[in-house]
């Protein structure tokens, strides 16, 4: 998603960028402060306030989509395992950066009818 594209509002903008943490809050029960700079940096270019400010809006939608966060965790889970896997006892470097889900990818999984209750990983 390009977030400046237009046709979004700016607190849209927003609200989509605290999303990562909220997830991650609904999953793990907190998140990470540090590992969420990134996030607070693009909403500062985009004249918002601090990054919790969009965390309540934020964990609402991610709780209103949680079997598809759900599966969207899992897809995710399988993947890095069918790419991470070989090198799991390789002493040799990490391999190159790969693309877990294609953009295609995570459309489908949003497109997917919600199917009962999914089993935290």
């Amino acid at each position: 998603m390009n977030l400046d594209c237009g046709q979004l509002a700016v607190e849209q903008k927003l609200i989509v960028l605290a999303a990562g943490i909220a997830a991650e809050q609904a999953v793990f029960g907190d998140y990470n402060h540090k590992a969420c700079g990134i996030d607070q940096e693009m909403i500062s270019e985009r004249r918002g306030g601090a990054i919790s400010d969009y965390l309540l809006e934020a964990s609402r939608i991610v709780h209103l989509h949680e079997p598809c966060l759900q599966r969207l965790r899992v897809r995710l889970m399988e993947r890095w395992l069918e790419e991470e896997g070989p090198y799991t006892f390789d002493p040799s470097p990490r391999s190159p950066s790969f693309e877990l889900l294609s953009h295609d990818d995570i459309k489908s999984i949003w497109a997917e009818k919600p199917f009962g209750h999914v089993r935290p990983i």
